[in-house]
């Protein structure tokens, strides 16, 4: 509906028509002066002739539609926006996590994630060197102590069988009665004694490792002597050339107790050369070619 421009005497509200369904304003209170809230508007606001002089302001046209921006082109690898068709990767190169496999023949999807642990992954374990997985070198000080405990095993075997062949000597004492009477005494070497105890330690060194591959002194700290090669049982070869440092000083003592003790020097040196080499061999086990290990863990 066109409303027609308001009249009335001047100083007052302009009388307004009344649109039909809405209430009916009541006139302004005593002591309000005329037209509070009711008075004219302003010309060319909304209401009546625009200002003299100004034409009316054109109308804004309609500001044109904006077309659709292009959808950006897939990256290889991903997944295409929607509408798109997917764009391969180069071959081989995995897809991201989260999304569904690739559609395209020739293209292995990505392979599946582990389930989610809240705890870090554990380290491996510490393997020390070995010559095998499963194998450490046999330390020095376990290696000492299980000599100890051999040493008392043969101990114990020779105070059961010497004693049946005389020991390793005995001791003489000669009287001269003359003007003076001296007493002299000397030791005589008993060489069956010193063949029986190197028969003894040739049955218990090498007769152990050809048969079990240990002692009892190594079993009881879990050693183990192999073949360095491939790690098997050892020859008989090698348990007589490896026995050879333990029982060949005493076969010396059947020809000379002096080359029985430089024999024995040079065997505790072999021994000894256990706690500098790199690989724990000693002589004894770079001549026989043997290892001593221990089983890990």
């Amino acid at each position: 509906m066109e409303l027609a421009p308001p009249t009335g005497p001047p100083g007052t509200a302009p009388p307004y028509p009344h649109l039909p369904g809405h209430p009916t304003w009541p006139p302004p209170p005593p002591g309000y002066p005329p037209g509070y809230g009711y008075g004219p508007p302003t010309p060319g606001y909304g209401f009546g002739p625009p200002t003299p002089g100004y034409p009316p302001p054109p109308g804004y046209p309609t500001p044109p539609g904006y077309p659709t921006p292009p959808g950006y082109p897939a990256v290889p690898g991903y997944p295409a926006p929607y509408g798109y068709p997917a764009v391969p990767g180069p071959p081989g190169s995995p897809q991201p996590s989260g999304y569904p496999p690739s559609s395209h023949p020739g293209y292995p999807a990505f392979p599946p994630y582990p389930p989610y642990s809240p705890y870090p992954p554990y380290a491996p374990a510490y393997s020390p060197p070995g010559p095998a997985p499963g194998l450490a070198y046999a330390q020095f000080w376990p290696r000492f102590g299980g000599n100890l405990l051999d040493a008392i095993v043969f101990g114990v075997l020779w105070g059961l069988i010497g004693g049946l062949v005389g020991g390793f000597g005995s001791t003489h004492t000669t009287t001269v009665v003359g003007n003076t009477t001296t007493t002299a005494s000397f030791y005589s070497s008993n060489r069956i004694g010193f063949v029986v105890a190197t028969a003894i330690l040739i049955v218990y060194f090498s007769g152990s490792w050809y048969a079990v591959g240990r002692t009892v002194g190594q079993a009881a700290v879990r050693v183990t002597v192999v073949r360095a090669a491939d790690g098997g049982r050892l020859q008989p070869w090698q348990a007589l050339v490896r026995g050879m440092w333990f029982w060949g000083p005493w076969a010396a003592g059947i020809l000379s107790g002096g080359l029985m003790f430089l024999l024995g020097l040079v065997s505790i040196l072999g021994l000894l050369a256990v706690a500098w080499d790199t690989r724990k061999q000693g002589w004894h086990d770079r001549t026989a070619r043997t290892f001593a290990v221990r089983r890990w863990p």
